[in-house]
C-alpha cells in the first residue's frame, strides 16, 4: 500500500472541514458516552456496557477509515506505469493531461487541489481534504457509513435523554416558544443549553452524512464515478460492483480497514458491460 507524501488538507475550506469532524465527533462522543449513556443505563449494566462497546467499534471504524481514506495514495505516476503503445486498443483510452502534460489512463483524472491526476477519481472530499479515486474509495464509503450509523445511533439516545428523561425542561420549552427556544435555554443557563446544542449538531451530522452516503452508494452500486458521463458503462452487476470498490472480500470490510480485501481492477483497465474480459477476471 502505497501512501500519500503529503496528507495533510492544503487550503482554508479543506482545514475548516477536517477540524470540524477532527473536533466534533470526539467532543459528541465524550457527550454521549459520558453524560447521556449513564442517565439512560445504570453503570455496569449488561445495555450500557453493550452500548458502550458497540459505540467504540463504530468510533474505531469511522476514525481509521477516514485516516485510511486520507494516507492511502490513489494518484498516477506516469513513471511508473507508462502509457500503452499508439496503435493498441487500449491507448485510444487515454487522455491527455495539460497539467501533468502526460497521458492519463481511462477514468483517470487531474484534480487542481491535490494537483495531480487520480485513478478513477469521484471527486475532492473537503471532509478528509484528499481525492477519493481507485485504491481509497472502499475506506470513504465505509467512513462516511459509520459516521451515518454513529449519527442515528446518538440521535437515538440524544432524543431520549433530552425528551423523555429530562423532559421537564425541553418538551415544555420546545413546545412554547419553537423559533426562540435557543435563546430560552441559553437564558436558563450553559447545563441547559449544551444538550440542546449536542441535539441540533446531531441533526445536522445526520442529514449530512445521510445525503452523501445515498449519492455515492447510487453511485458505487453501478461501479460508477461522478467524472463518468455514461454512469451504466461499466455496470458489471450488484456483487461485482461492489468488489469493484471493496475489493474481493467485500463481506469483511466492515469490520476493520486493517482487512486486506485486494481491489479486481488495477485502476488502469477497465471491464465494459458485456465486455469477454469479465470471464477471465471471473
Amino acid at each position: 500500500m502505497k501512501l500519500r507524501k503529503n496528507p495533510l488538507p492544503n487550503n482554508a475550506g479543506d482545514i475548516a472541514c477536517f477540524l470540524l469532524i477532527g473536533l466534533g465527533v470526539p467532543t459528541i462522543v465524550i457527550w454521549d458516552l459520558f453524560i447521556v449513556l449513564p442517565a439512560v443505563y445504570e453503570p455496569g449494566s449488561f445495555m450500557y456496557n453493550f452500548t458502550f462497546v458497540f459505540s467504540l467499534f463504530l468510533l474505531f471504524n469511522l476514525v481509521s477509515n477516514m485516516l485510511f481514506c486520507i494516507l492511502v495514495d490513489t494518484s498516477y505516476d506516469p513513471k511508473i506505469l507508462e502509457p500503452p503503445q499508439p496503435g493498441s486498443g487500449d491507448r485510444e483510452n487515454w487522455h491527455h493531461c495539460e497539467s501533468c502534460n502526460c497521458l492519463a489512463p481511462p477514468r483517470a483524472w487531474h484534480c487542481k487541489t491535490c494537483g495531480i491526476c487520480i485513478l478513477k477519481r469521484d471527486h475532492h472530499c473537503i471532509f478528509t481534504g484528499c481525492c477519493v479515486g481507485h485504491k481509497n474509495h472502499r475506506y470513504f464509503m465505509l467512513y462516511v457509513g459509520y459516521l451515518v450509523i454513529g449519527s442515528f445511533y446518538a440521535l437515538a439516545y440524544n432524543l431520549y435523554y433530552l425528551f423523555v428523561i429530562r423532559a421537564d425542561i425541553y418538551t415544555q420549552t420546545f413546545y412554547h416558544f419553537h423559533m426562540f427556544t435557543m435563546p430560552i435555554l441559553l437564558l436558563r443557563g450553559y447545563a441547559v443549553f449544551m444538550p440542546a446544542i449536542f441535539l441540533m449538531l446531531n441533526l445536522v451530522a445526520v442529514s449530512i452524512s445521510a445525503c452523501i452516503f445515498l449519492v455515492h452508494f447510487n453511485l458505487v452500486r453501478r461501479s460508477a464515478v461522478f467524472a463518468d458521463k455514461d454512469r451504466s458503462k461499466f455496470d458489471l452487476g450488484l456483487y461485482r460492483n461492489l468488489q469493484s470498490t471493496f475489493g474481493t472480500r467485500v463481506n469483511l470490510v466492515w469490520i476493520s480497514p486493517f482487512i486486506k480485501s485486494p481491489l479486481p481492477d488495477d485502476g488502469f483497465h477497465w471491464p465494459e458491460s458485456g465486455d469477454q474480459r469479465l470471464k477471465e477476471i471471473s
